[in-house]
């Protein structure tokens, strides 16, 4: 589709209040590219508007009744497309009516117009520079919308090892989305082993390197078993004294026994002959029994005091072995203390290096994950640049919602540039037949306008008209039209 003739009648005004183009009349449908040059205030700009408002539809309580000349009650736009239809765009003081009329169409008016034309032309096309002063966001869309294609969610699901077939959205964003996860999990991974590294590291700079658990552990049951044995010796001679005791003092009891026995059957006796032979030995035998006991009396005194030094000489012996035991241990316990109380640092630093071998086992583990993790990203990265190699707007990538240029952010990529963008994204917004109109393109210089922008815009397959304000020696005065 594409525009035959262009009419303007009382549209733009001058500083002064006078119409600024009172009627012209432009045939373009050869041309490629229609160029409006000139200084500002020529009517350029106003040029281009009346032919975008002849093709867009107007936001709800937007009119383009300011395209009238300041001295003129009644103006209009209209566009001969190459198809049979023709497009006007009245402006008046109040109002700006559209009509679209063909001999298909028959004529065409308020919201039927509007939709019309709504379906043919692509709103961004028609202003390309607009999408320089749209937000982030704004600009992301438009750019996303401009780029359909395809991706292999399986693929891509193969490469982070997780299923992402079900989002949705734009496949750059869904790389995107899918990127950032990675990269929020490497970095999450990257702080958990750095953290459990460091934990390891400083705790392994607390144990004492020179301590050997087993060494000590081994010399502790030396001194026990040397203590053992000493204690066992001394409870030997300890048990062998009393059993020696024991057998004394049962001899001792026997004797006395015997004495006692011997005694009394030898004095019962004679006491019982005395006592039959005469009444009158009553006090010899009193005697007698007294004698009798006084001597069963010393022999019971005898034994005691045997038994006492007995067991006096026991207790004795038995101290003197507990001492010379108590002697024998003394050091030895000591060390055993000392060993004991090494001993238990061992085990804790036993037990804290391998909290250390068990934190930095984990941190290898975990940095492995953070190498895979890496691994993946460059597969994403590598996944992503195949598919920008087809974007139809070269140099466009999307990074974390953002739209790089060749790489840059988009406040430090020059205007040229940007300019050149705009018209790339009206290009990849349109169909082959459409209209291409963008304004300010002064933002490129004369031998790149003429070298790469010009020759792109005719490539291109777009009936284009491009605004541009004049540049170079200033020798264009007034408007100037061309068509290429």
């Amino acid at each position: 589709m594409r525009i035959k003739k262009i009419v303007w009648h009382n549209i733009g005004s001058t500083p002064d209040g006078h119409t600024l183009i009172e009627h012209k009349e432009l045939d373009c449908e050869k041309a490629d590219v229609v160029l409006f040059e000139g200084p500002n205030g020529v009517g350029k700009s106003v040029l281009m508007k009346s032919v975008r408002s002849a093709l867009t539809t107007p936001k709800k309580g937007q009119n383009f009744s300011g395209l009238l000349g300041d001295d003129a009650v009644h103006g209009y736009v209209a566009l001969s497309l190459n198809t049979g239809v023709h497009i006007r765009r009245d402006v008046n003081p109040a109002d700006s009516p559209l009509t679209v009329s063909s001999k298909k169409l028959g004529e065409q008016k308020g919201p039927q117009a509007n939709r019309w034309i709504g379906q043919q032309f692509d709103a961004e096309s028609i202003n390309c520079e607009a999408f320089l002063t749209k937000d982030p966001r704004e600009r992301t869309r438009l750019i996303l919308e401009s780029i359909p294609f395809e991706i292999d969610k399986q693929a891509l699901s193969d490469i982070v090892q997780k299923d992402v077939t079900k989002l949705d959205g734009h496949p750059l964003e869904i790389v995107d989305v899918v990127r950032r996860e990675v990269y929020d999990r490497r970095t999450e991974v990257n702080r958990i082993a750095k953290e459990k590294r460091a934990a390891a590291e400083e705790l392994s700079r607390t144990i004492d390197v020179a301590t050997d658990f087993y060494t000590l552990d081994e010399a502790i049951h030396s001194f026990e078993d040397e203590i053992v044995a000493t204690e066992t010796e001394a409870a030997e001679k300890i048990e062998h004294s009393q059993i020696q005791l024991a057998n004394a003092v049962k001899m001792a009891d026997e004797i006395t026994a015997t004495a006692i026995k011997t005694i009394t059957d030898v004095d019962n006796g004679y006491i019982e002959k005395k006592r039959e032979a005469i009444a009158q030995l009553q006090a010899e035998i009193r005697e007698l029994e007294h004698g009798r006991d006084a001597a069963i009396t010393s022999e019971k005194s005898l034994n005691r005091e045997a038994v006492a030094k007995l067991r006096a000489d026991h207790e004795r012996e038995r101290s003197e072995i507990l001492a010379k035991r108590d002697d024998a241990t003394h050091d030895s316990k000591l060390k055993l203390a000392e060993l004991r109380t090494k001993r238990d640092g061992a085990v804790a630093a036993e037990a804290q290096r391998k909290i250390v071998t068990d934190g930095l086992q984990a941190a290898a583990r975990i940095e492995e994950e953070s190498r895979e993790l890496s691994n993946i990203l460059d597969k994403i990265d590598e996944f992503k640049n195949n598919m920008l190699k087809e974007l139809p707007i070269p140099g466009i990538t999307l990074e974390e919602g953002e739209v790089m240029i060749e790489g840059k952010e988009w406040d430090k990529v020059p205007d040229s540039r940007l300019v050149k963008l705009a018209i790339d994204l009206g290009i990849a917004r349109s169909n082959e037949s459409d209209i291409l109109l963008i304004d300010k393109a002064e933002a490129i210089d004369d031998t790149q306008f003429e070298t790469v922008i010009l020759p792109h815009l005719q490539r291109s397959g777009r009936q284009c008209f491009v605004g541009r304000a004049s540049v170079g020696d200033g020798s264009l005065k007034e408007l100037r039209i061309r068509t290429i």
